[in-house]
């Protein structure tokens, strides 16, 4: 597991984030695609404004999210959150991110490289089939 210390403070922020909007969506797991919200919505973050300049309306790839989180399975009445599997796989490659750039501490853009990088999840499926996102992602 990632230790909080080797995070951004934006990083840390995002991740607290997710454990919020799965709780808020009754969800015992935090994925990879509650992650992907609190990215979206850090209104002071580079996430935003990356997609911004790709050209990909954040507003419309946070409702698309949205929609997906609805689709998660709901458990009421649940006493503690566990991170899925797939978000500690994403946190993983998030450091692999940081080491390829020679950074010390990993940052929302290396959680968001990593969830681009996951083809067989929500998040990044979601990702992937942003057209404009993908194909300027690509170049960059």
């Amino acid at each position: 597991m990632l230790r909080f210390d080797k995070m951004t403070v934006k990083a840390q922020e995002a991740l607290q984030e997710s454990q919020e909007i799965a709780a808020r969506h009754e969800q015992q797991e935090i994925a990879p695609l509650h992650l992907l919200s609190a990215l979206v919505a850090q209104a002071d973050g580079v996430v935003p404004s990356l997609l911004t300049r790709l050209g990909v309306r954040t507003e419309a790839l946070a409702g698309e999210i949205e929609r997906e989180l609805g689709r998660l399975p709901k458990v009421q009445g649940f006493s503690q959150q566990t991170m899925g599997r797939a978000l500690n796989d994403v946190l993983e490659q998030a450091v692999k991110e940081a080491d390829k750039f020679k950074d010390e501490y990993v940052s929302t853009e290396h959680m968001f490289l990593a969830i681009a990088g996951k083809d067989h999840d929500a998040a990044g499926q979601l990702l992937k089939n942003t057209e404009r996102l993908t194909k300027r992602f690509c170049r960059l």
